[in-house]
């Protein structure tokens, strides 16, 4: 035990030294002559060819990324609830399923969509290797086509939908938050855009500490803002993708994560993912952290 704890801490000091110049290097990567097979964007319409099969009632596929990352470092776990390690295990899960085409003769489908993301202390055998955190997001959307352009920059899709998204856990760890949003999906030449505001659904606030029917988190939006922005493109075999979210007040608070993935083989690519900001997870929405990590990817954006 005392062996693996020294291992930790040796790799803590090196994150902390290397980190810098290995975000610069990450996100210069694209931009490196000879390492990309192709500058050119890839041909087909990714939003048409990911969101058109399997095109059946009931039918299971991919939503959100789906990836696994056996190796994490954090700059500063938060110390509020457990003795943390700064090495963990993280994944996500995130699947959706046809429920009714045309609804009441209207165009497009209406999907039930489940997102599960993990944060595993596996390597903290002194607490016992502990799942510190695991979020649940289920949502209920309507997806239909959008014609509409202006220049380059071309509105394909709409998406109006219905989330729910908790940790599971009881007083004073419970977590979660009910919104509507309305999610454009765009395409500007090889740049897929994906632009998400939402209303967060009112709470009635807690008449104690320990009331379980209040509210959990009532300051959860100047943390994390009224939507997010996804920015995807693929070159050659790189996939690039940019999340970033901002409250838009004083103070400022906000995130931003950086993927990229490169074919293994034909089902599983390698993974890198960069975060810095705040709310990575619910447990930790008011806390600000900066999180790179290394693994593999089965499914991405497009």
């Amino acid at each position: 035990m005392n062996r693996c704890a020294s291992i930790i801490t040796l790799a803590d000091r090196r994150c902390r030294r290397w980190l810098p110049g290995l975000v610069l290097g990450l996100l210069a990567l694209p931009c490196q002559a000879g390492l990309l097979e192709s500058l050119e964007p890839t041909a087909p319409d990714l939003i048409d060819r990911r969101l058109a099969e399997p095109d059946t009632l009931f039918s299971l596929r991919a939503y959100k990324p789906n990836y696994v990352l056996p190796v994490t470092w954090s700059d500063a776990p938060n110390p509020a609830y457990e003795v943390l390690e700064p090495v963990e295990l993280k994944f996500q899960l995130s699947l959706m399923v046809s429920l009714w085409q045309e609804p009441f003769g209207a165009p497009g489908e209406v999907f039930f969509g489940y997102t599960q993301q993990s944060w595993w202390q596996a390597y903290n055998g002194a607490i016992s290797s502990p799942f510190r955190e695991t979020n649940y997001e289920l949502e209920l959307f309507w997806l239909f086509d959008a014609d509409g352009q202006l220049g380059k920059l071309q509105l394909r899709k709409i998406r109006i939908g219905l989330v729910h998204q908790s940790n599971g856990r009881a007083l004073p760890l419970s977590r979660s938050w009910n919104r509507v949003y309305v999610n454009f999906l765009m395409r500007y030449d090889s740049l897929y855009i994906s632009l998400r505001p939402w209303l967060r659904l009112p709470e009635p606030a807690k008449s104690a500490p320990d009331d379980p029917a209040g509210d959990d988190n009532p300051d959860i939006l100047n943390y994390m803002g009224p939507g997010d922005l996804v920015l995807f493109t693929r070159r050659g075999k790189h996939d690039l993708s940019l999340l970033l979210r901002n409250n838009f007040d004083r103070p400022n608070h906000g995130a931003i994560q950086f993927d990229w993935a490169y074919p293994l083989n034909r089902r599983v690519k390698w993974h890198i993912q960069y975060f810095n900001g705040y709310g990575e997870s619910l447990i930790d929405y008011d806390h600000k952290a900066q999180k790179i990590g290394i693994g593999l990817m089965l499914s991405n954006w497009l």
